[in-house]
């Protein structure tokens, strides 16, 4: 009996933790969450069932959450023993850009406004305007030792802190002009409203990576995409190429 009753005891306790950790929508929560960003097209009116079948096509952002959540019980709306793991994001004027470009990537999404889906129009159980997102920080970059991942870093750093000179170190020596010149570099990302950060490197091979960054020069945000080669020289690694995927 005493057996049976512990069992009991410790199923109220996980219950109770679990409704504990879900999220309090009256709170305004969840603030932050991290998952994939994906865009699809969902149909909407008159019959929400396929845009094929003559039904308005809905542009929505998803993002599909690593770990499942739950919300607390609102009326009528929701069920706290629900847990999920797609949000239906809603774009405001300033993230609108990003979700654009950031789109199949990794994001943090900062929410503001959650609500649990009620109409026809939400395609996911909680529903959360974005006021700001960015792309994970990787802080372990141990994995870059020995590579040439680091002069990629390295140059990124420099233009960071609108040194140009220092950053054209990283470039193979035979392409340090034009664009690649160090005053060139400086008189371009030295001045600047929101400086160059590099957010994101992934390794294609041993010579080649892709990257993601981002800055404001004037009125104009960039959230870039770039594939950069690289090549071993006298023993050292250079910067051989780099190749912008979206225009900046």
């Amino acid at each position: 009996m005493k057996f049976h009753t512990l069992i009991f005891l410790v199923g109220i306790f996980l219950v109770r933790q679990s409704l504990a950790d879900c999220f309090d929508i009256d709170k305004d929560e969840p603030k932050q969450l991290i998952g994939y960003l994906k865009f699809e097209i969902f149909p909407g009116p008159p019959e929400f069932a396929s845009v094929k079948q003559g039904d308005e096509p809905e542009p929505t952002y998803i993002l599909q959450l690593k770990e499942p959540i739950c919300i607390k019980e609102q009326e009528g709306f929701s069920d706290s023993k629900q847990y999920f793991s797609s949000v239906h994001l809603v774009a405001k004027p300033n993230t609108s850009k990003h979700l654009k470009s950031w789109i199949n990537k990794e994001v943090n999404v900062y929410l503001s406004e959650p609500m649990p889906a009620h109409t026809g129009h939400h395609h996911a159980p909680l529903v959360a305007w974005v006021h700001d997102i960015t792309l994970p920080q990787n802080d372990d970059i141990t994995s870059e030792y020995n590579t040439s991942a680091t002069v990629i870093r390295a140059f990124y750093d420099s233009l960071e802190h609108g040194q140009g000179e220092n950053a054209a170190e990283f470039i193979v020596p035979q392409k340090r002009k034009g664009a690649f010149a160090p005053a060139a570099l400086s008189q371009f990302y030295g001045n600047m409203i929101e400086p160059i950060k590099l957010n994101m490197i992934k390794t294609l091979s041993d010579s080649q990576y892709s990257v993601s960054y981002s800055y404001k020069k004037s009125s104009k945000a960039c959230n870039g995409d770039a594939i950069i080669d690289t090549v071993k020289q006298n023993g050292e690694n250079f910067i051989l190429q780099i190749k912008a995927l979206n225009g900046c």
